[in-house]
C-alpha cells in the first residue's frame, strides 16, 4: 500500500471527508447482487473505516474487513461498536491475502484496486483474490475510468476547488496525469470546520491507476474469473451502461484456481 496521508496521519478526518458518500446506496446495491448469488461469507478488501462492512454486517452477512491502516482499522472498530455490529477487521495486504477459510464473495471498493498502479501489482492483487475465494465465488471491483480523463486534462496539472461534505471542502485539488503510466498523481488542500474554527490540511495523496474496462476483463479473464456484468455505477439498471460520473462495478465468478 503507498504511503496516503489520508489513511494514515488524517485517518481521523475520512470520514468527515467522504460524508456526502453514498455508502447506503452502493451496499443495497452489493446486497443485490451478494443475494442473487448466494453468498454469506464476505471479505471486504481496502475496508477503511468499515462503513460498507458495517452497513453489510447489518444484514446478515458474516464480513471480514482488512486493510494495510491500522489507523482507518482503529477507527473502523470504533465504528462498528458504536453500530452495535459484529465485524472482524484484521490488517492485511490486498497482494497477499492467505486465510485458511474460503468466501463467498471479495469485495474490493472504491480506489482500492487502483493503488496498484503497475501490471505486476494488479496480477499479485486478482491472483490474491482469486486465492480468497471458492470457485464459484464472486469478486466485485469498483475501479474509475480511464476515459474520464482522456481529453486535454493529460497535457496540465488541473486544479480544482469543490465541496465534499457539510464542514469540509478541497480549496484546492491538484491532479497531475501521467500519460503511459496511465496514472494521476495527487495532492488537495482541504479545508475543514473543526470545533467552530477552519484548519488547512496539505495532504499528499498516493497515485492511482486509470483503467479501461477491457483492459481489467483481460486482468480477470486470464487469472481465473468469468466477467459477468460491468455496470456505470451502484444501480442495477445501469448494466452495460457508460458511467455518469467516474465510477465503475464490475462483476465477476472465480471459474479456476490460479
Amino acid at each position: 500500500m503507498p504511503k496516503d496521508e489520508l489513511y494514515r496521519k488524517y485517518a481521523r478526518y475520512y470520514d468527515l471527508f467522504y460524508e456526502r458518500k453514498g455508502y447506503s446506496k452502493e451496499a443495497s446495491f452489493i446486497d443485490k447482487i451478494l443475494k442473487k448469488h448466494r453468498c454469506g461469507k464476505i471479505i471486504d478488501v481496502g475496508c477503511g473505516t468499515g462503513r460498507h462492512a458495517i452497513l453489510l454486517a447489518k444484514k446478515g452477512y458474516a464480513i471480514l474487513g482488512v486493510d494495510v491502516s491500522k489507523e482507518m482499522l482503529k477507527i473502523a472498530k470504533g465504528n462498528a461498536k458504536r453500530e452495535n455490529v459484529q465485524v472482524d477487521f484484521r490488517t492485511a495486504d490486498m497482494k497477499r491475502l492467505n486465510f485458511r477459510a474460503k468466501f463467498d464473495a471479495v469485495l474490493c471498493l472504491f480506489e482500492t484496486i487502483l493503488y496498484n498502479t503497475t501490471n505486476e501489482e494488479i496480477f499479485s492483487t486478482i491472483k490474491s483474490f482469486n486465492r480468497a475465494l471458492r470457485i464459484g465465488g464472486i469478486l466485485i471491483i469498483e475501479f474509475r475510468s480511464f476515459l474520464d480523463a482522456w481529453g486535454e486534462e493529460w497535457k496540465k496539472e488541473v486544479k480544482l476547488k469543490r465541496k465534499i461534505g457539510e464542514r469540509t471542502h478541497a480549496e484546492t485539488y491538484k491532479l497531475k496525469y501521467n500519460f503511459f503510466d496511465q496514472t494521476v498523481d495527487r495532492s488537495a488542500k482541504y479545508i475543514i470546520l473543526e470545533r467552530g474554527r477552519k484548519k488547512a490540511l496539505n495532504i499528499r495523496r498516493a497515485p492511482i491507476r486509470k483503467l479501461f474496462p477491457q483492459e481489467i476483463r483481460a486482468y480477470l479473464e486470464f487469472l481465473g474469473f468469468k466477467v459477468l456484468n460491468f455496470y456505470g455505477g451502484f444501480d442495477l439498471k445501469l448494466k452495460n451502461k457508460p458511467p455518469k460520473d467516474w465510477t465503475v462495478v464490475v462483476i465477476a465468478k472465480k471459474v479456476k484456481n490460479t
